[in-house]
């Protein structure tokens, strides 16, 4: 009687500390300091460790480029020097409002003037794009382009890994739009203010969402997720909470089994992708000859869901 209470209890232990282990990230340990202060969002490196597919989907992404990109260094630069005021070697202090988008995280940590200096000499950029946090720490917003990117970020005093809330905001179009349908209220063509839309002065740099406001695909329901952030069968990392009711599925068949599920793809493909473009636009040339020449005809069909170009 002695020797099987030993072995339930040793039995139990062993239960127990397989229990602490699949409860731990990736079965190891838990470091000992996980959370980051809101005024230094963690870098998407931070979440690599139990997101890398999504992760190296991103990195290879326009979102992870987004102050990377030579266009966008070079656009910059002009629309700085163009609004630099009287002091030919100071950029004026409108260029962050391109950082708005292009670099949210510089807004929060307060080193624009860093990141503008770095762009400015031609340096190494130190800061990243548009990260995971930047996306997933977006508490709402509203949904009319307006200058000052009305955005509200929630991430609190501290970001643990992690809580985890549901909201039916990813799968609208409204989330993309603050930064994808805005005007620049600090730019003029010819001198002009220019005014788009009743209220709304500056000009528009992008206008996709008030372009897709006006199609079929809006009334239909298909989002930008719907084509920028297609579904797709991926294995995910299991918690250790879903390891362990996967353990007592095994046992006694009475807890939910979970093993992979749906996701989206984080490659955000546009305009730059080959595939998106042969989905975008239906070509039609007709050609007939006239004398030594030939006259073509080109029609083009728009299939997307806004204007091309657009971004």
């Amino acid at each position: 009687m002695e020797r099987k209470v030993k072995v339930g209890a040793v039995l139990a232990l062993l239960i127990l500390a397989g229990v602490l282990w699949l409860a731990l990230p990736s079965g190891g340990l838990v470091p000992e300091d996980v959370s980051v202060s809101a005024s230094e969002l963690p870098s998407a490196e931070t979440c690599k460790p139990c997101h890398e597919e999504i992760y190296n989907q991103w990195r290879e992404s326009y979102h992870a480029r987004s102050i990377h990109e030579p266009t966008f260094r070079a656009m910059l630069t002009i629309f700085a020097y163009n609004t630099r005021g009287t002091n030919p070697e100071v950029w004026g202090p409108n260029y962050e409002f391109c950082f708005n988008c292009h670099a949210p995280e510089v807004k929060v940590k307060n080193n624009a003037a860093e990141l503008a200096r770095q762009i400015r000499n031609g340096e190494k950029i130190t800061s990243e794009g548009i990260t995971c946090t930047v996306c997933h720490s977006i508490e709402w917003v509203t949904d009319i382009p307006d200058p000052n990117v009305p955005v509200a970020f929630d991430v609190g005093p501290t970001l643990p890994y992690h809580k985890v809330k549901k909201t039916a905001l990813f799968e609208q179009s409204v989330l993309c739009s603050p930064c994808h349908d805005y005007n620049n209220p600090y730019a003029v063509v010819a001198h002009q203010v220019y005014k788009s839309d009743p209220g709304v002065t500056g000009v528009p740099c992008c206008t996709v969402n008030r372009d897709w406001k006006k199609t079929s695909y809006a009334q239909k329901g298909i989002t930008c997720q719907s084509c920028h952030m297609r579904e797709e069968q991926q294995v995910v990392q299991l918690s250790g909470f879903d390891k362990f009711k996967n353990m007592l599925y095994a046992l006694t068949g009475l807890t939910r089994y979970r093993d992979d599920r749906r996701r989206v793809s984080h490659t955000f493909p546009g305009g730059r992708s080959e595939e998106m473009l042969k989905r975008a636009v239906k070509m039609e040339i007709e050609a007939e000859s006239a004398g030594d020449d030939i006259k073509a005809t080109v029609a083009l069909r728009n299939l997307t869901g806004h204007s091309i170009p657009n971004g």
